[in-house]
């Protein structure tokens, strides 16, 4: 079996008669000095390649160890790193804080400015939220309704909007969408570009507290307020807090990069788009 290559110009490392095992199955020969009855450890200025890539990269039964010339240049001093570590808690709280007192302030006055929802935005992933917005249309006939569903529905859902007595010209659909995040962002634009600054949010009552935050911040950011309306379902859990931070996380990167991060979701490349909610 081939043993691990040393790569040194100085203090180099001395050979251990046991092997040291860090995060990895696959020993390798080269540890620093150790005392008596301890286990080898690696020498100063010793760095070991991540198990990653020993356990990916190297040849079976081998890791590449490097005993590094000088430390500092691999890695800051302990009191730097703190600095460093400290200065982006600080940065990013900061700048978390700044977003959410931005959005606060906008939605305070759009609510202030226009009291009265001005359209109706439906997300797609249940019948029943479609059924509940052309009930509520009959009481609001004056607004104008938006649909963002995915494309292999809404044939379907034109056929049903147009059964249920509402004009065409009054329904617009988005089908850019492939989960809530995208919901929202497909469609923030549109409402932006027709001065549309308060909506009626209709979705499912498990799914509206999601919702409402991931509206908070994408529409929010435009200054667009929305008046959640929930659909009652059949017994289902609400979202999990997992699920609305992780979506919290993505909005507020879409405000600062323009993505969402949808691309990696693997249910895209399986074809099974509808209901990603």
């Amino acid at each position: 079996m081939r043993k691990c290559a040393s790569i040194a110009t100085k203090n180099f490392c001395q050979p251990a008669p046991r092997p040291y095992h860090l995060g990895s199955t696959r020993p390798h020969t080269c540890n620093g000095p150790r005392l008596e009855g301890q286990p080898p450890v690696p020498a100063p200025g010793f760095w070991l390649l991540h198990p990653f890539f020993t356990n990916t990269l190297l040849t079976p039964g081998c890791a590449v160890a490097v005993c590094a010339v000088n430390q500092d240049m691999l890695f800051l001093p302990r009191p730097r790193r703190l600095r460093l570590r400290k200065f982006w808690i600080v940065l990013i709280s900061t700048a978390l804080i700044a977003l959410t007192g931005f959005i606060a302030v906008r939605l305070a006055i759009t609510l202030h400015r226009v009291p009265v929802p001005q359209a109706i935005l439906v997300l797609g992933g249940d019948v029943r939220r479609m059924s509940f917005a052309a009930e509520f249309w009959r009481s609001h006939p004056n607004l104008e309704i938006w649909v963002s569903e995915d494309r292999q529905v809404m044939n379907y859902l034109k056929i049903f909007f147009q059964r249920a007595g509402i004009p065409e010209r009054q329904i617009h659909y988005d089908i850019c969408a492939t989960d809530t995040v995208t919901n929202f962002t497909c469609t923030v634009q549109d409402f932006a570009e027709r001065e549309i600054s308060h909506l009626y949010l209709i979705t499912s009552d498990y799914h509206i507290a999601r919702a409402l935050a991931i509206a908070t911040i994408v529409l929010g950011s435009r200054g667009i307020a929305v008046t959640p309306l929930s659909v009652p379902s059949e017994g289902q859990p609400p979202d999990s807090l997992l699920r609305i931070v992780r979506d919290c996380i993505r909005s507020a990167l879409w405000i600062v990069t323009g993505r969402t991060g949808a691309s990696f979701n693997p249910r895209l490349n399986s074809g099974n788009l509808y209901n990603l909610n």
